[in-house]
């Protein structure tokens, strides 16, 4: 099996408190506050990819400072959902990998074969 797909934190809104998105990229990213302004000048825009875990505390922080941000999987583009239910079940397009964390919440496991008859 490949390493996991990496997914795109997508901030599609800067929203009313400019500043506070501005200060979570700096942190984040280690951005001055002109590249921070500059991207979200270019707002929908992808910031630094990563895997899953790291791209959802990212947009966590981003929406806590009031921007609006998606997530998607970089191989195949498809939504990932912040809890609960997939949003997009099916493959992915990722080389080696028959799940995509955008789809379901955990691998499905085949614990037993069906006999071929």
């Amino acid at each position: 099996m490949s390493e996991e797909p990496q997914f795109d934190v997508v901030v599609t809104r800067v929203g009313e408190d400019r500043m506070a998105v501005y200060r979570v990229l700096r942190v984040r990213f280690r951005l001055s506050i002109w590249s921070a302004k500059l991207l979200m000048d270019a707002a929908p825009v992808a910031v630094e990819p990563s895997f899953l875990s790291d791209a959802r505390r990212t947009a966590a922080r981003l929406r806590g400072a009031g921007a609006g941000v998606e997530l998607t999987c970089r191989p195949c583009g498809r939504a990932a959902p912040d809890e609960g239910e997939p949003l997009d079940p099916g493959p992915c397009a990722a080389a080696g990998w028959d799940w995509c964390p955008a789809s379901t919440a955990e691998p499905q496991v085949l614990w037993w074969y069906p006999d071929s008859e």
